[in-house]
């Protein structure tokens, strides 16, 4: 990333995550998650370009630095894909952040600008994918429903309440 900044090439930097990953590992064991997460790393490799960059950060989490314009056919190969652990279907997260040109300092900043992106992808019910643009409020949202919010008087605490 340090290289492409200095370079002022743009980029984007995505982080892609397993949802609900501690429920494969319990509902499926450790075994599985393994492997889901082996398989996830080669889905990303093989869908990457040659000037992209992937990374398996620790468990259920992955980056990927790519040219901006490989980044559709990467998210449709990972993210249409039909992923389970021992028959239990299982749905990916993808956060996406562009950074042209003098819109992130160093990698730290880009990185920074994926917290929140994650947040909002993982909101999203199915294999979603959100993509924001460093330096710019929002995001747009590219794959994922909006979650069915809970029906009144069911438990749901309100903030602030007991």
């Amino acid at each position: 990333m340090d290289r492409r900044i200095a370079a002022g090439q743009p980029f984007a930097l995505s982080w892609l995550d397993v949802d609900h990953f501690k429920q494969v590992n319990d509902g499926a064991g450790f075994a599985a998650g393994d492997e889901l997460i082996r398989a996830v790393g080669r889905a990303l490799q093989q869908a990457a370009t040659d000037s992209a960059r992937v990374g398996h950060i620790g468990g259920d989490d992955f980056l990927v630095l790519a040219d901006p314009e490989g980044l559709d056919p990467l998210a449709a190969a990972v993210l249409d894909a039909p992923w389970s652990a021992e028959g239990r279907p299982v749905t990916l997260s993808l956060a996406t952040v562009l950074c042209a040109p003098g819109t992130v300092a160093d990698h730290r900043q880009a990185a920074a600008c994926l917290a929140p992106l994650k947040k909002a992808a993982k909101s999203l019910r199915g294999a979603s994918w959100v993509l924001g643009r460093a330096g710019l409020p929002g995001h747009e949202t590219r794959r994922g429903a909006e979650p069915v919010p809970a029906p009144a008087g069911c438990g749901v605490a309100e903030p602030g309440g007991s």
